[in-house]
């Protein structure tokens, strides 16, 4: 009860393969915590660090063309038409935005060529062979490979091109680091058996990086990269050894995905406030409990690139996953009177088995402020007409 088939499983993709004997869920799973039963793996396997698979569209170009060129990553599932189409495009050339392709982009997206295992050696060797800085590109690139293929073809394709070039780590192109950032979060989503035949290779990314920095201690020139992978790896001991490897020292919205509970809840201090660019993790909320939606803060103060809505979009984007009343609140709120109200109403059908009690209990509730009470009520209605 409340856990998905494998055939539901197959259908979201290579993330979600292995389910939750992933060594991720296994820590963090939690029945009910999510908008859905999708919902509550997805955010135990590190939503929003994945990709999902969902339903074909009429216009898989189209659609793969709209969402890379915007400035911030969307949150929603890929079209399984569209994904291999956009990893193809985001290896090809440098994916410039907000509303530029490159040719090589443009013909990859034509192409009804998708995406096997065999094909990943050479589609990652094409996206290292030039300089990008695209980084959130990337991050989608690694996530839609695990999607599409699994995240053992991905490790198993990527990890002998990075290990090779571990001795020259310091000058190297930010594609290596992004990949390999991303590829911690894939390899926190196998289960423990399997990930151990990635280990040696993993270690001997950080024995590379220790030529240059022997104690693992210094953020220039590696950023967060070396330090995902430090944390996968060692967990607690990695922490301590690497807590100001990030641009604003500790940071709980990273290390979110790799700690576990007890590990997080101890060690990690809240930002206050938060650093330009950087939204409350709904991590917070699987990691530390609901004592975290306290520290979530005013959505509507959050920017990207001066731009209100992106930021509010993916705000939405996240916290619509968690089916707390908390949750329900936030976007009855976002519903009354952000930039994103479709997208609000949107992931309250989504999740309406989940959302309409908790949006009835706040209607309901006689302490619920006035404001919430009419929000609370404007998006009932919208979602339950009467």
């Amino acid at each position: 009860m409340g856990r998905l088939s494998q055939s539901e499983l197959s259908l979201l993709g290579g993330a979600f393969a292995h389910g939750y004997e992933a060594a991720r869920a296994k820590r963090l799973f939690q029945e009910g915590l999510g908008a859905t039963e999708a919902d509550d793996l997805s955010l135990a396997l590190g939503f929003p660090m994945l990709v999902e698979l969902g339903p074909d569209v009429d216009d898989p170009a189209g659609y793969a063309r709209d969402r890379l060129c915007k400035p911030l990553r969307r949150l929603e599932p890929w079209p399984r038409n569209a994904a291999a189409r956009a990893a193809r495009a985001i290896a090809s050339t440098w994916v410039r935005f907000p509303d530029t392709l490159t040719p090589e982009a443009e013909a990859e997206l034509a192409s009804t060529e998708g995406l096997a295992a065999v094909d990943v050696p050479e589609v990652l060797e094409r996206l290292f062979a030039t300089p990008r800085s695209a980084w959130f590109h990337i991050f989608d690139f690694v996530f839609l490979i695990e999607a599409l293929v699994g995240g053992e073809a991905a490790l198993e394709a990527a990890l002998p091109l990075i290990v090779a070039r571990a001795d020259e780590w310091t000058t190297i192109h930010s594609s290596y680091r992004i990949v390999l950032l991303g590829l911690g979060y894939v390899f926190d989503r196998l289960p423990e058996h399997r990930a151990a035949a990635f280990r040696p290779q993993l270690e001997a990314v950080l024995d590379g990086y220790r030529k240059f920095d022997p104690d693992l201690s210094n953020s220039k020139h590696t950023g967060v990269a070396t330090r995902a992978v430090d944390l996968a790896l060692h967990g607690r001991e990695g922490y301590a050894r690497s807590a100001d490897r990030t641009t604003f020292g500790p940071d709980r919205n990273f290390d979110a995905f790799f700690l576990d509970r007890p590990a997080w809840r101890e060690l990690t201090q809240p930002l206050e406030p938060l650093p330009r660019h950087t939204s409350p993790s709904v991590q917070w909320l699987v990691q530390g409990g609901e004592v975290e939606l306290e520290r979530v803060g005013d959505w509507s103060k959050l920017t990207f690139q001066d731009s209100k809505e992106e930021a509010q979009r993916h705000f939405a984007g996240e916290w619509g996953r968690a089916g707390t009343r908390h949750s329900a609140g936030l976007l009855a709120d976002l519903f009354a009177r952000s930039l994103v109200k479709h997208d609000a109403l949107r992931l309250t059908q989504r999740g309406a088995g989940r959302f309409v009690p908790h949006l009835r209990a706040i209607v309901d509730d006689a302490e619920t402020p006035p404001k919430l009470k009419k929000a609370a009520k404007a998006l009932l209605a919208a979602v339950v007409p009467s």
